[in-house]
């Protein structure tokens, strides 16, 4: 299956067939459609007339590589707007059929060169370089995969492009350049997606039959990313080489309680591979153990393994609050979080930083900010922090030095900056720039944006992102805002938003970057539910903003991105008796139930604001878990920062920002952030409903 181009079946087929799928017993769920797999008592209920229709029998013989019938298709839609995205189709069915043929891949030259500078011209010679990569390897001929590499401007790093690099580089390099091209290469043969990708195993193998103590890294670092299969693949080769005490190794592998139960007395005699293999897989099911070990095995370990080991130590147990984790950290040293099997040299050194404000060790906080890299240090989180830790320190001219850096803007440190220096947190409303008429009519002349937006008029919103974003490269201040304009004036909400935040320098009005449609349907429900209507709109616009019909990688669906499960519960608890999955993207039905959501969880979570948007994105169980940890009150600000998740640290935060600024088109604007953030006690709470 091609991947690249699979979205495009999964939502055609859930707007044109869904009302024909649910008349057909058994029928596949469009969610998961495959034209081809469809029965043909199915297609027969279809006239095959409209484009849309006609795109979605040609995207089916694509999928069932049946060229003769998507020429035919092909020929049939005249003057379409996917007319580059059907010679595409056909192209890379003709290249995958014989990717040597010389006059097939004359044409897809010519196909690049037509349509260059075109969104689908990069998602062509992306799939076409992944087709041609094994005969340009076995020909010799790699200098036409570099060329074509080279031209492209978002995917040039793919996964796949560069996992075929790599494999060229090493097998047709001699064993003096293997150094050099692990050096280059050790973060890719660490990242766990990589492990999927057959030329970048198979280049990894290579090397690690030659380099065992590149294996043991490598096997680390597999432990590390969680993925056992290839820390088992790594750990076979290992046991090729003569003297490796593979049983052992494999039983610190997959059993490593198990291990140090039996080892228990005289862990420092062990093999010390075996050592890291079972400290490592410890740390990940018990942490107190794997340090048990790592002191055990100190004079066994060179420097550079030990730091290894207690780096990754100090950072589960950061992650999980453990108050220990700062000594561990500690005893890396000035190796801390360095090391190939450490797979987040970054997320490792910033939660040493979390681990130090969650004790309230400001002094620490400062030394630790101190030491990042630039890179890290330069960032908005670190100069607010770093500025609270001077504050605390009472070096208050420092601390306003830092705020001063990053105050005055929309983001959530900005805010926090802003509000330590006494500046309102809310900025002065501002009338939007006028656009010339010169701008506003190459804009609507964009052939990206009329793509972009044909696109989205099907439902298909990925490509309708990547053909927008793509016009978007170098374009001036001015024409960023006038397409922000033109996205508002053809109902495209998510552009307008997204658009207008990559201006710079021209006043843009705040219901540009936080518009408020379903009003009237969305007062209604705060209303309700007793719940701040800028919160609502903080949510759905971090959410979903406000596409209708979006849906999650996990499944979440609507305004309010509902899992199928909270929105069944949601729907019992409510009273909802005639709810129906199938209806959860209308607007009325998911903003009622995501509305009565938020309103079970303040009332779950002591009405907290911070903790219920937390148990929002993450399940409130998990908002349960974090508090539990804490064993003092603690500010709000701190509680956020050391959120373990990532991605429902940066939501809360987008939430609360979002909140703020929407409060300006209320009664009572809201005017501290600090105050939203309060203090998060480990007053004990429950969360026992099956969501």
């Amino acid at each position: 299956m091609h991947k690249i181009w699979y979205s495009l079946s999964v939502i055609i087929a859930s707007i044109l067939l869904a009302p024909v799928l649910a008349t057909v017993a058994q029928a596949q769920d469009a969610k998961t459609f495959q034209a081809s797999h469809l029965p043909f008592n199915v297609y027969s209920t279809l006239d095959f007339k409209t484009p849309q229709e006609k795109l979605l029998l040609a995207y089916d013989a694509y999928v069932a590589k049946n060229a003769a019938r998507l020429n035919r298709v092909h020929a049939s839609l005249e003057n379409s707007p996917f007319e580059g995205y059907l010679d595409a189709w056909e192209l890379l069915l003709a290249v995958e059929a014989d990717p040597g043929n010389a006059e097939t891949n004359a044409d897809a030259r010519a196909f690049l060169e037509a349509h260059k500078g075109e969104y689908v011209a990069e998602r062509f010679a992306t799939d076409y370089l992944s087709f041609i990569a094994p005969s340009l390897h076995k020909s010799d001929n790699w200098k036409t995969f570099e060329n074509i590499r080279a031209g492209l401007r978002w995917n040039h790093d793919a996964e796949n492009l560069r996992c075929w690099n790599f494999y060229h580089k090493v097998t047709t390099s001699s064993a003096k350049a293997w150094p050099s091209i692990i050096a280059s290469s050790m973060s890719l043969m660490t990242q766990a997606k990589m492990y999927d990708i057959t030329p970048c195993v198979r280049g990894a193998d290579i090397l690690i039959r030659n380099n065992p103590s590149l294996g043991t890294d490598l096997l680390l670092a597999a432990i590390a990313n969680n993925r056992q299969a290839r820390a088992r693949q790594i750990l076979n080769i290992l046991a090729e080489h003569k003297g490796f005490p593979a049983a052992e190794a494999r039983l610190a592998l997959s059993n490593p309680t198990k291990w140090f139960n039996t080892h228990r007395k005289h862990l420092a005699t062990r093999d010390k591979r075996v050592i890291l293999i079972a400290a490592h897989q410890l740390s990940r099911v018990n942490i107190e153990k794997s340090v048990i070990v790592a002191d055990a095995a100190a004079k066994k370990l060179s420097t550079q393994e030990s730091a290894t080991l207690w780096s990754r130590i100090g950072y589960l147990a950061a992650l999980n609050h453990m108050p220990k984790s700062l000594p561990w950290y500690a005893k890396a040293g000035t190796l801390v979080c360095k090391g190939a099997p450490i797979i987040n040299k970054s997320a490792c050194r910033l939660w040493q930083v979390r681990a130090a404000l969650r004790t309230g060790d400001f002094k620490t906080v400062l030394d630790l900010i101190n030491r990042l890299p630039p890179d890290l240090a330069s960032d908005s989180a670190w100069i607010y922090w770093k500025g609270r830790a001077l504050d605390k320190l009472g070096k208050k001219d420092a601390a306003k030095a830092e705020f001063n850096r990053i105050k005055g803007s929309r983001s959530y440190y900005g805010k926090l900056a802003s509000e330590a220096l006494g500046i309102p947190v809310l900025g002065p409303s501002k009338t939007t720039s006028a656009v010339s008429p010169k701008v506003r009519e190459t804009v609507a002349l964009s052939v990206e944006l009329q793509r972009a937006q044909t696109f989205y008029d099907l439902g298909l919103v990925n490509e309708g992102h990547r053909e927008w974003n793509w016009s978007l490269a170098g374009n001036s201040p001015e024409v960023l805002l006038g397409k922000a304009l033109w996205a508002r004036d053809k109902g495209i909400t998510h552009r307008m938003i997204n658009t207008a935040e990559r201006v710079r320098g021209l006043p843009i009005a705040s219901d540009i970057y936080y518009p408020r449609p379903y009003l009237d349907t969305i007062a209604g429900f705060a209303a309700t539910n007793g719940i701040d209507i800028s919160w609502i709109y903080g949510v759905i616009r971090q959410e979903s903003r406000f596409i209708v019909n979006a849906r999650s990688r996990v499944g979440a669906n609507g305004l309010m991105q509902l899992m199928p499960a909270t929105a069944q519960w949601v729907a019992s608890q409510i009273g909802l008796s005639r709810f129906r999955p199938e209806n959860v993207t209308d607007p009325s039905v998911n903003l009622r139930l995501g509305t009565a959501y938020l309103r079970l969880l303040l009332d779950r979570l002591e009405n907290n604001t911070v903790l219920a948007t937390a148990g929002y994105n993450a399940g409130p169980h998990r908002a349960v878990a974090w508090r539990r940890t804490l064993v003092a009150p603690v500010e709000g600000a701190i509680f956020v920062e050391t959120i373990p998740f990532d991605e429902t640290r940066v939501y809360v935060q987008n939430v609360l920002v979002n909140t703020i600024e929407y409060s300006r088109f209320t009664e009572r604007p809201k005017t501290s952030l600090i105050k939203m953030l309060g203090t998060i006690s480990p007053t004990k709470s429950a969360f026992s409903d099956p969501i």
